[in-house]
């Protein structure tokens, strides 16, 4: 079967029966190839498809307007995207000391609403960005199923050990307007109607991120990072984008926010961000706050 996406009929056999066993024999050899093959090395050299003819047809067929990445990527590495990235390369994000202190000329909270809260619903996400200069910095972000009661109590939370995060972005469609009605008269929210397609709005922001002004916590003191980078490097193949959403949402606003900092200005009470680092435990954060 040819894998075009995280959620195609082959993703979904192998994540629900327990005896499927993946065979996965890409034309251009990876690290730790079954058939102990080198990294680099044709699959079929003694049909005279060897390492020269690899190289001359990967790259005809990458630079074909009929193939591209992603295809060769599907077709003939049996794989559903590249490791790279399709749309957001993996090395272009930059990243950030989370414990040493930021002064933000803006910042705002992003919310991606689904709460289900069901084993096989999307997932809520809340992101915290700060603006600084031309640099964007992802500050906290939260994501995990939950359901309405839960996803109220989870943005609370957040705007509350984010005061300087005085604007909260909800987009209206899905379950959006629920929480916008609920919060409207406790926080500044501010009803997102988006214009395009999930991937317009990815391409609309990513030359922020190729030219290295988004900066996100070091991973070493935020383990939430990897899987923010990983579906942000999948994207659009992946099954789930909410914490796509919720910073192409984020960023596509910032762009237009003044990033002057006013040295004069207070600095918000510290937090401790390592602590609170936990996107999967609303009990813990909650507890802890009050």
């Amino acid at each position: 079967m040819t894998p075009w996406t995280d959620d195609d009929l082959a993703a979904r056999i192998l994540n629900a029966e327990k005896n499927v066993e993946l065979i996965r024999l890409p034309v251009e050899a990876e690290e730790n190839d079954p058939l102990g093959r080198e990294a680099g090395d044709a699959l079929c050299p003694e049909l005279g498809k060897d390492n020269c003819w690899l190289a001359d047809f990967k790259a005809s067929y990458i630079s074909d307007p009929q193939g591209g990445q992603r295809a060769w990527t599907a077709l003939y590495q049996c794989s559903p995207r590249t490791e790279e990235g399709n749309l957001v390369l993996r090395n272009w994000w930059k990243y950030y000391d989370p414990e040493e202190p930021v002064l933000f000329a803006t910042e705002l909270i992003s919310v991606d609403a689904s709460f289900r809260g069901e084993d096989d619903s999307d997932f809520v996400s809340i992101q915290v960005w700060g603006k600084k200069g031309q640099d964007y910095y992802l500050r906290y972000c939260l994501n995990k199923r939950l359901n309405f009661p839960d996803t109220v109590t989870a943005l609370r939370t957040v705007y509350r050990l984010f005061p300087r995060a005085r604007a909260v972005l909800i987009e209206r469609a899905a379950n959006g307007q629920a929480v916008i009605d609920t919060l409207q008269k406790e926080m500044f929210i501010l009803p997102v109607n988006p214009k395009g397609g999930k991937i317009s709005r990815v391409n609309a922001v990513s030359p922020a991120i190729e030219s290295g002004h988004v900066f996100l916590p070091e991973p070493a003191k935020a383990p939430w990072v990897a899987d923010y980078v990983d579906q942000w490097t999948a994207f659009p193949n992946s099954r789930h984008d909410d914490m796509v959403d919720a910073s192409s949402q984020a960023l596509h606003a910032m762009i237009y926010y003044n990033g002057d900092v006013w040295e004069q200005q207070e600095r918000e009470p510290e937090i401790d961000l390592v602590r609170f680092y936990d996107p999967y435990s609303i009990e813990r954060s909650t507890a802890w706050m009050f």
